[in-house]
């Protein structure tokens, strides 16, 4: 029998099959990972739009986190009583706040505007509208402006302060901005505190910062860090204050593509148990809405620099470790002379188990994590990366899946997977 070969245009068709297949999967879990981790480090308190508008330090930095519990809803739904208030409580973190414990050991969390911006998707910018510096207890319905202004004139009157009408600031697309420090002219952290010892310190009644206003989110930073000494309300502890988080309000149905479009993680407390547990329910409903994120541990015992962790064997079974075993057998960094460059260049000769080699489009990100985990902290790594190195991973397996090693140098760009193809896995200069 003559031995079959198939048609190069079958061949060729095939190759373009598997090749968009690899190119791209829906969730990128070190990516997810690394942007959480940045922005949570990240101090900038000027952040501005494509239009160069200054904007509120959400925009840029620190973690947007929706903390909620397991039950027979989805975590990302409002619930019946914020759906009459009208609006969503948010926590936003970063290194510098202080925050040491959430109000919920679970949740999830949502990728900065910034972020959405730099991956081509509608930002999450629109229908944010107030911070406080504390826990706003927001769930009182004794509130104006879908909670955000509990200021009345009879609050004013016994504070000696003014009462003014402030309407709703309109300097970004937002648009559903506003802050009801602006009824009693508090414009600094000092006059804040002032009011807010007036009042007995009392939580439910904090005037509220316009989100998008740069100098009222410095004057919540520098309240936040600021020392509330006893005594304080009834019930109330000082875990609520310095060491607590900021809150901020979203007004429903305002989330640009919908909100599921823009959870990046899930996260879990290690110190609470059964938040994992819930967080894993949290991954199969997402799963089962058709999109996929990763879970993080939020561990507040931590380092900053390691405060969200990323474990395969926290993933339910809708984010499935394909490999049990491990997709990387070893690597071993080689310093050699490449052709492209005409220099000695850092090579990592990756090794991969035979699962490792044999995984398919499913189970690309799992294994560039497990490189990732085990190599991207080396100084060959570090110091010579340029953004390439999946799109190599994911080149192999197009092209030199059974090769013995896969050879990946950290200092290749990040082009596109057909510039990647075209170039054998070897590309030089960013297309």
């Amino acid at each position: 029998m003559k031995n079959y070969r198939p048609h190069p245009c079958l061949l060729l068709t095939l190759f373009i099959i598997i090749s968009n297949a690899l190119a791209d999967t829906d969730t990128d879990a070190p990516a997810a990972l690394g942007r959480i981790k940045a922005n949570y480090n990240s101090t900038n308190n000027n952040c501005r739009d494509a239009s160069n508008t200054p904007r509120g330090h959400y925009y840029c930095s620190g973690v947007l986190i929706r903390g909620t519990d397991d039950g027979d809803f989805n975590p990302w739904d409002p619930s019946p009583f914020r759906q009459v208030m009208g609006s969503v409580s948010y926590s936003w973190i970063r290194k510098d706040v202080g925050t040491n414990h959430l109000y919920k050991a679970q949740g999830f969390i949502l990728r900065s505007p910034m972020d959405d911006i730099a991956l081509n998707q509608p930002p999450n910018s629109n229908g944010w509208m107030c911070l406080f510096p504390f826990d706003g207890f927001t769930s009182n319905t004794n509130r104006g402006m879908n909670g955000c202004d509990a200021i009345t004139a009879e609050m004013a009157n016994q504070a000696g302060l003014p009462f003014v009408y402030v309407p709703p600031r309109k300097p970004t697309s937002n648009g559903n901005n506003f802050g009801s420090c602006g009824k009693l002219l508090i414009t600094t952290a000092q006059q804040w505190l002032a009011f807010f010892k007036q009042r007995g310190e009392a939580l439910w009644d904090q005037c509220s910062w316009d989100i998008e206003d740069q100098d009222g989110w410095n004057a919540a930073l520098t309240v936040h860090q600021s020392p509330i000494d006893p005594p304080y309300p009834e019930g109330v502890e000082a875990s609520w204050y310095t060491t607590g988080h900021m809150e901020l309000l979203k007004r429903t149905g305002t989330t640009d593509a919908g909100t599921l479009a823009h959870i990046d993680a899930f996260y879990y407390d290690p110190n609470s148990p059964g938040s994992l547990d819930a967080a894993k329910n949290f991954q199969r409903k997402l799963k089962a809405s058709g999109y996929s994120a990763p879970i993080l541990q939020l561990n507040f015992s931590a380092a900053p620099e390691n405060r969200f962790i990323y474990s395969a064997g926290d993933q339910s079974e809708a984010f499935t470790n394909l490999c049990p075993a491990g997709y990387i057998e070893k690597g071993e960094w080689v310093f050699r002379y490449d052709p492209g460059t005409q220099h000695n260049e850092w090579t990592l000769m990756v090794t991969p188990t035979p699962c490792g080699r044999d995984i398919r489009e499913n189970g690309t990100n799992q294994e560039y994590l497990e490189l990732w985990n085990k190599f991207s902290g080396d100084e060959q790594w570090k110091n010579n990366d340029q953004g390439g190195m999946r799109r190599q991973l994911v080149c192999h397996l197009v092209i030199a899946r059974y090769k013995s090693t896969w050879n990946l140098e950290p200092f290749r760009p990040d082009v596109s997977h057909e510039q990647s193809i075209k170039d054998g896995c070897n590309s030089v200069v960013a297309q």
